[in-house]
C-alpha cells in the first residue's frame, strides 16, 4: 500500500518523468545484481547457500515493481502515443487546409499579397479546423491564433517552392498621390 501512495504522491511532481526513470532503473539494475548474483552462484556453489535469501528478496522486489510500475508505463505511453497522433492530424488538416487556400488564391487570380482576400480564407480555414479538430486543440494546448500562424507557415513554405513568385523591390509612391 505504502508503494501505491508513493508512486501516486510521485506523479504530483513536475519531475514525475525523471522519477519513473529513476524506479525503472532501479528495478533494472536490483534485476542485474540479482542476475549476476544467480550466476555467480552456479559458479560457486558455497556462495549460493549464502546469497539465496537475498536472490528471493530481489527476485520479489524486481517482481513486484514491475506489477506496480507496468500500469504506470503502459498509460505513460498511451498518452504518448495519443498526442503524438493528434499532433499528426492536426498537422496534416493544417497543410491540406493551406493547400486549398493557395489553390483557391490562384485559382481565382488573387495574389498572396492581397490581403483582406487571404485574410478571409484563412480565418474559414482556421475556423474549420477549430470545428473539426476541437479535442485535438484541447490535448495540444493550441488556440485558434496558434492555428492561424500554423497555416500562415504552411502557406509560406508553399510560396517557397512555387516558381512563379518572386520577390521584387515595392515600388515607391507616394502614400497620397497628388490629385488633379
Amino acid at each position: 500500500m505504502f508503494a501505491l501512495k508513493y508512486i501516486a504522491s510521485m506523479l504530483r511532481t513536475p519531475l514525475w518523468r525523471a522519477h519513473m526513470l529513476f524506479a525503472v532503473l532501479l528495478v533494472v539494475g536490483a534485476w542485474m545484481l540479482a542476475m549476476g548474483i544467480a550466476n555467480a552462484a552456479d559458479v560457486a556453489p558455497a556462495a549460493s547457500v549464502a546469497l539465496a535469501p537475498v536472490w528471493g528478496v530481489v527476485d520479489m522486489v524486481a517482481q513486484d515493481a514491475g506489477t506496480l510500475l507496468l500500469p504506470l508505463i503502459a498509460a505513460w505511453l498511451g498518452r504518448h502515443v495519443r498526442n503524438e497522433l493528434l499532433r499528426r492530424a492536426l498537422l496534416d488538416a493544417v497543410q491540406h487546409e493551406a493547400q486549398g487556400i493557395y489553390g483557391a488564391l490562384v485559382g481565382a487570380g488573387h495574389a498572396y499579397t492581397d490581403l483582406p482576400v487571404r485574410n478571409v480564407a484563412i480565418a474559414q480555414a482556421v475556423n474549420s479546423l477549430t470545428s473539426g479538430f476541437p479535442t485535438a486543440m484541447r490535448a495540444l494546448g493550441k488556440s485558434p491564433d496558434d492555428l492561424n500562424r500554423m497555416v500562415m507557415n504552411a502557406m509560406g513554405g508553399l510560396l517557397a517552392v512555387d516558381p512563379s513568385v518572386t520577390i521584387t523591390p515595392a515600388s515607391r509612391q507616394p502614400p497620397n498621390p497628388p490629385v488633379a
